[in-house]
């Protein structure tokens, strides 16, 4: 997905480190990250009557919509550069602000750096005072996670996820491991855990994100 943001901020790669570092510092591994079946249960809690949902990327997915129809009164649009989507935008400048909710699942590893900073510059100026922006990225300690798909462009780890969030603007609610598969599966997993953080490798396929605009 392209990131379709015109404008082009210079980054300062001094701060962009020093945002990393602090959020490494509390949270110091990925294998202490609570972790949660789907990244859209995170978004769950803060969808209610009268929530403006803006989803980026969601595929054939639809997560925002389907969220939207759990809750009476809530609405969902979507941006989407694929031609052959059912999407209301192609462009995130297109979709007007004033949103209590941004959904961005497995987005960002497709776009430059840059173009993902300047991503996160455009949802905080979408969201309302209060909003709350919901990401997820492969977890790069997961072995094919990001490397299976050859579209994948940025690798980041979850304290560069967080550090990103950090240097845009964002105040970091929390980062999860996303495990997916059933109770037998997720047991499995579990078992061989200790052998994985050994050698650091992970079994959750995604790391989420929950943040807000920082006051």
């Amino acid at each position: 997905m392209r990131a379709n943001i015109h404008s082009m901020s210079e980054i300062s790669w001094s701060s962009l480190y020093r945002c990393r570092k602090e959020v490494n510092a509390r949270y110091p591994s990925v294998f202490r990250l609570p972790s949660v079946r789907r990244a859209v249960h995170l978004a769950r809690p803060h969808v209610r009557a009268g929530t403006r949902i803006l989803e980026i990327g969601p595929g054939e997915n639809h997560r925002g919509a389907r969220l939207a129809a759990e809750v009476g009164g809530a609405a969902s649009v979507s941006v989407d550069p694929d031609p052959e989507g059912r999407h209301d935008f192609e462009d995130i400048t297109q979709a007007g602000d004033g949103f209590d909710l941004v959904l961005a699942f497995e987005v960002i590893e497709h776009l430059t750096v840059e173009d993902a900073l300047n991503l996160m510059r455009a949802v905080r100026i979408r969201l309302r005072t209060g909003g709350t922006f919901v990401l997820s990225t492969p977890n790069v300690y997961c072995p094919g996670a990001y490397l299976r798909d050859c579209t994948h462009r940025t690798p980041f780890a979850f304290d560069e996820l967080g550090g990103a969030l950090t240097y845009t603007g964002f105040e970091i609610i929390g980062l999860h491991r996303v495990v997916q598969g059933n109770l037998v599966r997720r047991l499995k997993k579990a078992l061989f855990s200790p052998l994985g953080q050994a050698l650091g490798i992970d079994h959750a396929v995604s790391i989420a994100a929950v943040a807000r605009i920082r006051g």
